[in-house]
C-alpha cells in the first residue's frame, strides 16, 4: 500500500516521568515498547538482550528465512539459544528481494519490499529498522520519492488523462510539485478537496493521540476506546462518516465526511497517490494503524552498505548447513537488511548466525529447500518434520 498522503506526523517524546521504555509517537500502537533502546543498550555494553536458562542450550525451530525469521534466529543465537532455520525456497531474505543488475554495480530492482518507515524523523532513535541498518550496519538510506515530496515533482494521470471530471480536452498530467510545506496537495481542485478532508482527519487524530500515546499509564485504555469505536467500521464507513473538529476524549475522531463524488475519487486515486478502493471493505483500523502511527511518514529506501572492504562473506557463494549453495551477500538494496542479520555478527555475540550455522560446532543450523510439513507437540518441546 502506498502512503495516502505526504503528511508528516509530529514526533512526540515521553516525558521523563513516563518511564524509560515508552517509545516516541508515532510508533506501532499495539506494542508500545522502546525496542530501539533495548537493542542499543545491549550494543553499548556488548551484551545480549536476554539470557537462556542456565545449564542448557535449548534449540528453537524458526520456520522461514525471511527477514523476520533471520532476525529472530539472530537474536536467539546471541542470547545463547541454538536456532534452526527452515526455509522452503532456494534463497533467504524472503520479501527482501533485490535483483542486482550484474552489468551495473549501482542499478538494482526491488522485487519485494522497497521502503520502510522511520516512525519519526530520521536519526530519531525511534525505529528498529533504523537501528539495524544505520547504527549497526552503517547502511546508506535515502528518502523514498513520495508524491508531492519527490525532486522535480510528480504527476497524476487519471481517467486516461482527461482528469477526474473530464475537465481536460486532451490527455493531461496533473502536476504535484515538490514542496517542504506539510500541506501540499496535488494541483487539481477535486483532488485538493479529497486531500483536505483526509488531512483534516489525520491532523485531528495525530495531534491528540500523539500526547496520549507517550503516557504509558493511560495509553492502553485510550487505545481501547479508539478500537471500540472504529473496529466495526470499514474504510468505506470512515470515508462517509461526518467529520468533527474537536476531540472529546472518548476515542472518537469522526470520519472524512466525503460526498459520493469525493468517495469515488478517493477509491480511484486516494488523495493523489494511489487507489484506496481495494481497502474500502476492510476494517477502518487498517487505515488508522497505517496512516496515524507512522507507516506513511519519512519513508526511506535502502541504498546499501557503501564500504564493502571488510564485510563478511561479501561476494561469496553461500551454502546452508547441508552444503546447498545459494547467492551470497552483495549488501545492496533493501536485501541488505536481511543479509546483515544473517552474516553480520550481533553485538555481544561470538559468531554471526551464518557462521554458527555452517561451522558444525553447535546445534545452530540453516536449511534452504526445507519446507516444514508437520509440527508435533511432545512431552518436552516440539518435533518439526521437514523435507530436505
Amino acid at each position: 500500500m502506498r502512503p495516502i498522503l505526504d503528511y508528516d506526523i509530529e514526533e512526540v517524546s515521553p516525558s521523563s516521568s513516563t518511564g524509560q521504555w515508552q517509545p516516541k509517537y508515532p510508533n506501532p500502537p499495539d506494542f508500545a515498547f522502546n525496542y530501539y533502546q533495548l537493542l542499543d543498550l545491549a550494543r553499548q555494553n556488548a551484551n545480549s538482550i536476554g539470557n537462556k536458562p542456565e545449564g542448557s542450550t535449548p534449540t528453537v525451530a524458526v520456520i522461514g528465512g525471511g527477514v523476520a525469521g533471520i532476525t529472530t534466529a539472530r537474536e536467539l543465537l546471541r542470547c545463547g539459544y541454538a536456532p534452526k532455520v527452515f526455509e522452503a525456497t532456494n534463497r533467504i531474505c524472503g520479501r527482501h528481494y533485490t535483483a542486482h543488475n550484474l552489468g551495473d554495480s549501482i542499478t538494482d530492482m526491488e522485487l519485494g519490499a522497497m521502503r520502510f518507515p522511520y516512525f519519526g524523523a530520521p536519526g530519531s532513535k525511534n525505529c528498529l529498522l533504523d537501528y539495524y541498518l544505520t547504527t549497526e550496519a552503517n547502511c546508506a538510506t535515502e528518502d523514498f520519492p513520495n508524491p508531492g515530496a519527490a525532486p522535480g515533482g510528480t504527476g497524476i494521470f487519471v481517467n486516461r488523462g482527461f482528469g477526474p471530471n473530464d475537465e481536460f480536452s486532451t490527455p493531461t498530467l496533473i502536476n504535484w510539485p515538490k514542496s517542504t510545506n506539510p500541506y501540499n496537495p496535488p494541483q487539481n481542485p477535486s483532488l485538493k478537496d479529497v486531500y483536505a478532508k483526509v488531512t483534516q482527519f489525520v491532523g485531528l487524530f495525530s495531534r491528540n493521540v500523539g500526547q496520549l500515546y507517550v503516557d504509558p499509564a493511560n495509553w492502553p485504555a485510550n487505545w481501547q476506546k479508539i478500537s471500540n469505536n472504529y473496529e466495526q467500521l470499514t474504510v468505506s464507513d470512515l470515508v462517509y462518516t461526518p467529520a468533527i473538529s474537536t476531540y472529546g476524549g472518548d476515542g472518537w475522531f469522526g470520519g472524512f465526511g466525503m460526498t459520493d463524488a469525493e468517495a469515488q475519487l478517493f477509491a480511484l486515486i486516494g488523495s493523489g497517490d494511489g487507489s484506496w478502493g481495494a481497502f474500502y471493505e476492510v476494517s477502518a483500523m487498517w487505515f488508522i494503524r497505517c496512516v496515524m502511527f507512522g507507516f506513511n511518514s519519512n519513508l526511506q529506501s535502502v541504498v546499501g552498505i557503501l564500504d564493502k572492504s571488510d564485510l563478511p562473506h561479501y561476494g561469496e557463494t553461500a551454502h546452508d548447513s547441508k552444503g546447498q549453495p545459494f547467492p551470497g551477500p552483495l549488501y545492496r538494496g533493501i536485501q541488505t537488511l536481511s543479509e546483515w542479520m544473517l552474516y553480520g555478527k550481533a553485538p555481544g555475540a561470538t559468531q554471526s548466525l551464518y557462521d554458527a550455522a555452517i561451522d558444525g560446532s553447535s546445534e545452530t543450523s540453516l536449511f534452504i529447500n526445507a519446507p516444514v510439513k508437520k509440527i508435533t507437540k511432545q512431552a518436552e518441546g516440539l518435533q518439526v518434520d521437514y523435507d530436505l
